[in-house]
This record gives structure tokens, C-alpha cells and sequence, in this order.
């Protein structure tokens, strides 16, 4: 032990030592740097998204009050109030849409809801969360919310816009 010692102390067992240490911690320092500017990353886009989707769900309820409140008006631009439109307009991107939505950020301004909620379930690690939205993406996928005939009267408008609270707005987006 005492003949390592000396060796180490001597200039040739000090670079030796420089030349391990230089190998082993620095690529292991650079990866948990690398981890953490991942997990970093990884966090700012989900804060994003949930951002993106909380606001995308407020302008669809939005809509819905306001064909809601034209449904007994003779409005000429009633068409763009209709539920499905509306629902069809959540769907997409924001920038293909002329007419009731726009994106609350611009860097998701051309991806559609279902291509954001993909890349949402990608980026959670959680299985229930990634369950939950895979449940969502199903809602809106099928179209299930929606009803098939026009929406005239108020409480089918009504019982539209809580099932969107209640099935689309998790609690993740409240």
C-alpha cells in the first residue's frame, strides 16, 4: 500500500490519476448535465402544451356560448356558429382556421390538438397521465361529444358544454 502511495506522489502516477479521473467523470458530469437540460426541455414544452390546451378548450366553450346566444338570432354568418364547425375548428390548427380560434402560442399556431396531445402523451412519464389523454385523443378522435344533429335549443348546448368540461378538460387543464 505504502509503495502505491509513493508512486501516486510521483509525476507519472499524478497524470495517471488526471487520465482516469479525466475518462471516467467528466463523460459521466456531461451526461447528468445533458439529463438535466433534457428533463428541463421535457418540462418547459409539457408547461407549453398544457398552456396551449387550456386555452384551446376555452376558446371552444367560448364558441359554443356564442352560437349558443346566436342560435335565436337571424344571423347571415350563422353557419360559422354552428356546433360542428366549431368542434371541427378545435380540431384543427389554429392557422388553418379563419374565423373563432387562433393559437394562445404562436410556436403551435400550425400543429392540430390531436398532433399536440401526441406529442403531450410522449413527453409525460406518468402511465395514468399518459392514459388520460390517450382518453381524450379517443373523445375527440371519434367525435363522440359532438352531436350528430344540430344543436337548437339551449339545453342540448348546455349538456354539450359540460360534457367538454367534464370528459375533454382534465384536470391538468382547470
Amino acid at each position: 500500500m505504502k509503495k502505491l502511495i509513493t508512486f501516486l506522489n510521483t509525476k507519472f502516477g499524478l497524470w495517471l490519476i488526471g487520465i482516469i479521473f479525466g475518462f471516467v467523470i467528466y463523460p459521466f458530469a456531461q451526461f447528468l448535465q445533458n439529463q438535466f437540460k433534457d428533463s428541463k426541455e421535457r418540462s418547459e414544452r409539457i408547461e407549453l402544451i398544457d398552456s396551449e390546451m387550456k386555452e384551446r378548450i376555452f376558446q371552444l366553450v367560448s364558441n359554443i356560448i356564442r352560437a349558443q346566444d346566436s342560435i335565436n338570432i337571424n344571423n347571415p354568418e350563422r353557419e360559422k356558429y354552428e356546433i360542428k364547425y366549431i368542434w371541427f375548428a378545435f380540431k384543427l390548427a389554429p392557422s388553418e382556421v379563419k374565423i373563432g380560434t387562433r393559437s394562445f402560442n404562436y410556436e403551435l399556431k400550425d400543429h392540430s390538438t390531436l398532433s399536440i396531445l401526441n406529442e403531450l402523451k410522449k413527453l409525460l412519464k406518468e402511465p395514468v397521465e399518459k392514459e388520460r389523454i390517450n382518453q381524450v385523443i379517443d373523445l375527440i378522435q371519434t367525435d363522440e361529444i359532438v352531436p350528430t344533429q344540430k344543436l337548437y335549443e339551449k339545453k342540448d348546448v348546455d349538456q354539450l358544454k359540460m360534457s367538454i368540461n367534464d370528459k375533454i378538460k382534465i384536470e391538468r387543464w382547470q
